[in-house]
């Protein structure tokens, strides 16, 4: 699955992430939960949502994107949900409809990805 997912989001495995192994998703990506893959999968799907929408507004006089946002997140277990694969994952955005796109992309590639193992 991480094979699969560090194919289309090649910057995936360089992605900040707070763990015990190191201070990137690199350094716990093998072995990672599916929540904790959707987390960094949502985060990089915006960064190309905004950049999309940043060459689409270059010329644009209105164009009041920030450049070069930051995006964050978490994945925690539920209480008792790890068993039953319960997790709280939460994602920093500046646009809502981008946000709504990047979890719809990220569930697709997920999705499919599981699907083929």
């Amino acid at each position: 699955m991480v094979a699969a997912a560090y194919e289309a989001y090649p910057t995936l495995p360089l992605h900040s992430c707070i763990n015990s192994k190191g201070p990137t998703f690199g350094d716990v990506a093998v072995g990672t939960s599916v929540p904790h893959l959707l987390e960094h999968v949502v985060i990089a799907e915006q960064v190309r949502l905004a950049a999309e929408a940043e060459r689409l507004q270059a010329d644009a006089a209105e164009a009041e994107r920030p450049r070069n946002a930051t995006f964050v997140g978490t994945t925690e277990w539920c209480e008792g949900g790890a068993a039953r694969g319960e997790a709280i994952v939460e994602v920093s955005f500046v646009d809502d409809l981008q946000a709504l796109e990047a979890l719809s992309r990220a569930l697709v590639f997920l999705g499919a990805t599981l699907d083929r193992l």
